[in-house]
Formats: C-alpha cells, sequence, structure tokens
C-alpha cells in the first residue's frame, strides 16, 4: 500500500496553519519534506509527527492564543466590561484542531472591545522581527499595547481579512476593506461600529491599520447638526453664516483624522432642518459613513466612474446643495467652479493644513484666481485637540521663557496639566474637543484671490479683518485651562 503525499496546499490544510506560518517553518527545516522538480512533497506520516513532536496547533499555538486572550481580558475584567466567568470560558476550551479557530475568533472579538472601550480611533498591527506589535491610537497619540507571537499574529490577520471579505492567502498586495461591529458589552448604546481596514506589505509581512468609528456618537453629531460639534459662540454664528449662501463654494479642511467629514454632515443636516426639508441635497462619498434620512447619498467606488462623471450626472438631479468627498484633479476642480457659478451651493472637504493653503491647493489644480474668487464664500479649517483631565487637572506657573514666547501681553499666567490617573490612563489627557479658523470671503478678500496674492499676503489681508487662525484659537484653550501648551503646540502652527 503506497503511503500518502500531499502537495503544500494540501500540508497546510491539513496542519491548519497559514500559509506565511507555513512557508517560514519549511525555510527553518522544522518541517520535512522533498521536491518533485520545483514543486514540494510531505509525507502524511512527517507531517503527524511534526504535529506530535512540535505540538503546532495542539500544544504552542493554542499556548500562544490563550496567553494573548488572557492579557486582552484581564484588562476587560478591570474597566468591567468582562467578569471572571467569561474569562474562564476560555481555558476550558478543548485541544483540538478545530478549536484554533475558535481561540482566533476570541481574540479578535477581545482585541476589538478592548479598543473600542480604550476610546481608540486607530487599531495598527505592525509586523515586527520577533512578532506583531498592537497598536491603539487615542485622543490622537499612538500607543504600543501588545507584542503577538509571528504565529498568532498571522492567524489573527486571516481572520480579520475573513472578516473584511477579503482574500487570506494575497499577502504581496495592498488591499482595504470594511467590518461592521456590534457588541452588548458596552453600555449607553455606543455598540455599533464601523471598522475601515487597510493593509500594506512591509518588510516583516503584512501592516494592518483599522480606522474605528462608533456609528452611535457619529449619528448622535450628525442628528444635532453644528450645535455639538463644538463650536465657539463666535464661530457658530459665522459658520452658520457660511452655510446660510445660497451658491457659492465653501472648503471645509484639515489634517487627516481632525473631524472633516462630522463637521461636513453635521451642515448638511443643518441645512436639511434649516429648510424644513425643501432643499435637494446630494453627496459623493468614497464611503458612506453616515446614512442621512433626506440626503441623496452616492458612494464613489475605487474602480467605477470618479468624482467627475458623477457630479456630471447629478446635475440632471437637480441639486440645491451638493457635498463632495475629496477633490483631486483639475477635472474635477473646474467642474465645482462650473456646477457654483450656475446658482448651486456646493461644500468640499480637503485634506490641507488650513484655510489659505487650501485656497493654494485649489489654485495649484488649475484653478484660475479670477474664477476661484468669483466662487468661494467661506472656509472652516479644523484640528482635534486633548482635554486636560479634570479628575487630576493642577495648576502651575509656567517659566519666564515661555510666558515672554507665548503669553507675551497677558499678565500672571497660570496654566494648566494632568498628573495622571487611572480615569485618564494616567495620560493627563480625558476626551477631545475641536478648534476651528473660519473665514468668510467678502469683497476685499475676493480680490486678494483673484489678483494672485501668496499665501503671505492673504493671511495679512485675513487678519487685519480680524482673523484668528488656530495657533491663537489653541493658545485661548490653553490660557482658559481646557488643554496644555504641548498639546496645542502640537495640533497648531
Amino acid at each position: 500500500m503506497s503511503e500518502e503525499i500531499f502537495d503544500a496546499d494540501q500540508a497546510i490544510g491539513f496542519l491548519k496553519i497559514s500559509r506565511p506560518t507555513f512557508a517560514r517553518w519549511l525555510k527553518s527545516g522544522k518541517l520535512q519534506g522533498f521536491k518533485v522538480g520545483k514543486q514540494w512533497r510531505f509525507y502524511r506520516r512527517d507531517l503527524v509527527s511534526f504535529m506530535e513532536s512540535s505540538g503546532t496547533d495542539f500544544v504552542l499555538l493554542k499556548k500562544d492564543f490563550k496567553e494573548s486572550i488572557k492579557f486582552f481580558e484581564e484588562k476587560l475584567e478591570k474597566k468591567g466590561i468582562l467578569d471572571r466567568e467569561e474569562r474562564d470560558a476560555v481555558s476550558n476550551v478543548i485541544t483540538s484542531s478545530d478549536e484554533k479557530e475558535l481561540l482566533v475568533k476570541i481574540l479578535a472579538e477581545r482585541l476589538f472591545l478592548d479598543s473600542f472601550t480604550d476610546k481608540a480611533s486607530d487599531i495598527h498591527l505592525e509586523p515586527l522581527k520577533d512578532g506583531l506589535m498592537v497598536k491603539y491610537r487615542i485622543k490622537g497619540y499612538v500607543e504600543d499595547i501588545k507584542l503577538l507571537s509571528p504565529e498568532t499574529g498571522e492567524e489573527l490577520i486571516i481572520r480579520l481579512k475573513h472578516m473584511a471579505d477579503l482574500e487570506p492567502d494575497i499577502t504581496e498586495k495592498v488591499q482595504s476593506g470594511k467590518i461592521m461591529i456590534e457588541t452588548d458589552k458596552i453600555i449607553k448604546g455606543d455598540n455599533r461600529f464601523d471598522v475601515k481596514l487597510g493593509i500594506i506589505p512591509v518588510i516583516y509581512g503584512e501592516r494592518l491599520t483599522m480606522r474605528i468609528k462608533s456609528m452611535e456618537k457619529a449619528k448622535a453629531a450628525v442628528d444635532q447638526g453644528l450645535e455639538l460639534l463644538q463650536f465657539g459662540k463666535e464661530d457658530l454664528e459665522k459658520v452658520k453664516e457660511i452655510f446660510n449662501k445660497p451658491f457659492g463654494l465653501v472648503i471645509v479642511t484639515g489634517t487627516s483624522g481632525s473631524g472633516k467629514t462630522t463637521t461636513c454632515h453635521g451642515a448638511l443636516n443643518y441645512i436639511l432642518k434649516k429648510t424644513a426639508g425643501h432643499a435637494n441635497i446630494m453627496s459623493l462619498e468614497e464611503s458612506i459613513e453616515y446614512p442621512m434620512k433626506g440626503i441623496s447619498q452616492i458612494q464613489v467606488q475605487p474602480d467605477g466612474e470618479g468624482y467627475y462623471e458623477l457630479l456630471k450626472g447629478i446635475m440632471w438631479h437637480d441639486p440645491d446643495v451638493i457635498f463632495v468627498g475629496d477633490v483631486s484633479d483639475s477635472k474635477t476642480a473646474r467642474m465645482i467652479s462650473e456646477i457654483a457659478l450656475t446658482g448651486h451651493l456646493i461644500i468640499v472637504q480637503l485634506t490641507s493644513p488650513d484655510i489659505f493653503q487650501s485656497v493654494d491647493y485649489l489654485k495649484n489644480l488649475g484653478l484660475e484666481p479670477y474664477l476661484l474668487a468669483s466662487i468661494l464664500e467661506g472656509a472652516i479649517s479644523q484640528r482635534l485637540v486633548r482635554k486636560i483631565c479634570e479628575k487630576c487637572k493642577e495648576k502651575f506657573t509656567p517659566s519666564t521663557h515661555v510666558i515672554e514666547k507665548y503669553f507675551s501681553g497677558h499678565e500672571h499666567v497660570s496654566l494648566y496639566r494632568g498628573k495622571g490617573c487611572s480615569e485618564c490612563h494616567n495620560s493627563g489627557y480625558k476626551g477631545r474637543t475641536g478648534i476651528y479658523e473660519t473665514g468668510i470671503f467678502d469683497t476685499e478678500l475676493k480680490e486678494a484671490i483673484a489678483d494672485g496674492e501668496d499665501i503671505n499676503k492673504l493671511k495679512k489681508v485675513f487678519q487685519e479683518k480680524g482673523f484668528r487662525s488656530l495657533r491663537e484659537k489653541a493658545i485661548d484653550y490653553v490660557l482658559s485651562g481646557v488643554t496644555t501648551l504641548e498639546e496645542a503646540l502640537r495640533v497648531s502652527y
């Protein structure tokens, strides 16, 4: 009777391991096989012997999984999310190859639950030489959380690929997907999350980043319109004036992750309520993060029609207001100008540091200064700044050098900082708030743009009209004890 022989794919299925793990074990000599031409072959008895001696799924991998799961569960227990009985349930998983899928499923669930309850905006899985580092971005800062073993890390990435409907065997290409997660473990109704996932190959494997969006919080922010977006009284009045314009171009800009999309959707909801639902509002978005009643939202497909083609199509539907999620080419910029000139309000979202550079960006896309000046009605630039934790907040007097450099003209300057406590995970910060710079383009400002003035001259004209920059707004927050000087300097310039 001939001995059973497996090819590589059959061996991977038999061992129930990932392809990268299989390749690494084969290269290191742990797995015994032989070549037929250029193809590897494996005796079944050698694979069984390897499983029994090395314990692949049955001992080593399960031990790694349980250790990683235990780490996240201990964190969740301290936060009151899991109880001891739920933790102990993992220890009772029986030893069999089929249970690896259950263990990696539990690990992914615990990872997500921990990141949600830590209020992380992003999860980063970074492959290193000795494993996969789990990192969270919390309140704007990236923090190391846990180093997983290479085997556990690979299995976790495969699990996440399956959850996002991506190809698990593709490891040398950029991939992106989306995961919708619902959980009953978090109180206060914050239990639905939209997770955007991106994968890119790097030197030690695949790097995976997941951007987290709380659907409940996003819905609350959008439903409230502009009032919930933490504008100051003066800024709120200006912003309402901008979005009350009957036609023209409005820019909403900021760095990545600064809350631009939330502001844009809040503005659309404000217009919808202001017009009692009688405005025809349409939007073009690469990813529809907030489904909105009363607004026709169109998703721009990566391999389908782009913004330019869809904008042409939209005009057949007689819109009053159009939101455009990105402007990346001269054709789209030109189409936007034509739409704004024909009696429509068009709101565009850009990624640039401030109002002035967003204006410069559109000029660099080919919009003539006179044309841009004729359509531009208002612009908003924004950042998110971390707030000092109220539980451990303390007052102090800064050095003379700091006062002279940042607070000249102020007397008796006192600042605040967070000492760090359990409430804020010893960071000194808890929560974030927005800072905004707003500009309404009157005749004089439009003339400055039409004359082709550079950024510095345009800034000067703005400042003569009482314009206050993001840095000035951030310093106000420092003096009022909302945030620290270090944080203000980090998010503004």
